[in-house]
């Protein structure tokens, strides 16, 4: 039964998801750092951004920021005494290069998922201020 009249303060305080809208849980073959980078990416959105059909793409997304987090690892506890032979130069270059490739892929799940900052850019608050959408020469000083 609905209160009537106007909603005290509290009452508007309280937000209401909806019957049974809960977020994705993570599938149970995922290690607990993938899982942990699923909880924060899937807690960071409405409950109902991310369907069950976004499943396999987030279970991706995730296994690629685990596995940059391992070659940044390996490139911290590189040795730059190891880059003064030919093969420590080749190794140096081979883990950065895995870390740009994962960086890239995980960028483009990012943004296929719309889990970047442009996604959320809002035209009308990237404005300067004052006078915004006139020249510069129109505006009052």
């Amino acid at each position: 039964m609905n209160q009537r009249g106007r909603k005290s303060a509290a009452a508007l305080a309280v937000v209401d998801e909806g019957p049974g809208l809960q977020p994705i849980m993570p599938p149970k073959d995922l290690t607990p750092a993938e899982r942990g980078v699923w909880l924060e990416i899937v807690n960071s959105k409405p409950a109902d951004w991310f369907g069950t059909e976004h499943g396999p793409m987030l279970v991706e997304l995730v296994r690629h920021v685990c596995r940059g987090s391992v070659i940044d690892q390996q490139i911290r506890l590189f040795d730059p005494e190891w880059m003064k032979t030919d093969e420590g130069l080749r190794r140096y270059d081979r883990l950065v290069s895995m870390g740009a490739k994962v960086a890239g892929v995980v960028q483009t799940y990012m943004r296929s998922m719309r889990l970047t900052h442009q996604a959320i850019y809002h035209k009308d608050k990237a404005s300067m201020g004052p006078g915004k959408g006139r020249k510069l020469w129109d505006r009052d000083h």
